[in-house]
């Protein structure tokens, strides 16, 4: 598990994150203009208002850590400068909108006070709901975006469609979690059921396992099949990564199996609340375990010492031989 920190942890979280907050925002949204009364506004207010602001706290601080994460953070509006090419340009791009229109429906949910002096009520409704629909069409879009960063030759590990149902399964079973326990615990304190809104909310979380699983099998399956460093990072995973692999796999069919099981039990109480929290951090530990092997993992093909990345062997044989005094070699020379 040590083994799991990376330079890129600042990704992992803001990644998870990212994707964790857009499926809540979907949740909590869609959830309540289709027929889940218990996550309209007006039934608790105080805690919609806390979740809504919450998650923008939540996005802001994985927006800092990722801006933190570059080398050179005061320049970060460069990042906009190439939309026509560049993913990461369209997805720092699809999340300012996001951002920018999930903070207006928060305000217009929580202030409605702050415009309807100016304009009459069912107009600032109007675009309370645009500014919604906007957020949810946005935080998807982002999401591709995302995903498209990764989808480059140079990293074979990555170049899979794998990563897209990892990056939305994670923004299904993580968004709807959060969603789910906060307003279950609400519903608990006051002796209501919140076996309906668990069932309910448990169709995206199988859904997003079911389609990180799939995803997991044939992207094994591919790597299985090549002679390039995907193949490498592959075996990898298998091998000095081989009990943090199967830990993952672990946890993500036992987070499915255990959802499956409460849904179909409708087991309620704090018994029942007990259960779901175990589910959620079976689901909330593959991910994360997950996320952190996606990125130590990768073995590139363009970097000095590809796929001699991280090969202590090769690093000792440098250090004997001479090699490592070269800096495209890659390897760091003993301190003493």
């Amino acid at each position: 598990l040590k083994k799991l920190r990376s330079r890129e942890d600042p990704l992992v979280v803001f990644t998870l994150v990212s994707q964790g907050v857009v499926g809540a925002f979907l949740a909590l949204f869609l959830g309540s203009l289709f027929g889940l009364d218990v996550l309209v506004p007006q039934r608790f207010p105080l805690a919609h208002a806390l979740i809504l602001f919450g998650l923008l706290g939540l996005q802001t601080f994985a927006l800092a850590l990722s801006t933190m994460h570059l080398g050179k953070p005061q320049r970060f509006y460069r990042a906009f400068y190439n939309l026509r090419y560049s993913p990461v340009s369209r997805e720092i791009a699809g999340m300012a909108v996001f951002y920018a229109t999930f903070g207006a429906y928060a305000l217009l949910t929580v202030f409605p006070a702050l415009v309807t002096w100016l304009l009459p009520a069912a107009v600032v409704e109007t675009v309370h709901i645009a500014f919604g629909w906007t957020a949810a069409l946005a935080g998807p879009a982002m999401l591709y975006f995302m995903y498209r960063i990764y989808r480059i030759p140079a990293r074979p590990f990555w170049n899979h469609w794998w990563v897209a149902t990892s990056f939305y399964g994670s923004m299904l079973t993580l968004g709807a979690f959060t969603i789910g326990l906060v307003y279950a615990t609400l519903l608990a304190a006051q002796g209501v059921s919140y076996v309906g809104l668990m069932t309910a909310l448990s169709i995206p979380v199988v859904a997003g396992l079911v389609l990180e699983g799939i995803g997991l099998v044939s992207h094994a399956r591919a790597m299985q099949r090549q002679s390039s460093e995907g193949a490498a990072s592959h075996y990898e995973q298998r091998t000095t990564f081989g009990k943090t692999y199967w830990l993952r796999n672990s946890l993500l069919a036992a987070g499915a199996l255990t959802v499956v099981g409460l849904a179909l039990s409708g087991l309620s109480g704090w018994a029942g609340f007990a259960g779901w929290v175990v589910a959620a951090l079976l689901v909330a530990g593959g991910a994360i375990v997950g996320r952190m092997l996606f990125y130590v993992l990768v073995i590139p093909t363009t970097m000095p010492g590809a796929f001699f990345w991280r090969n202590r062997g090769f690093q000792e044989h440098a250090r004997e031989t001479g090699l490592a005094r070269l800096p495209q070699a890659g390897v760091a020379l003993d301190a003493h």
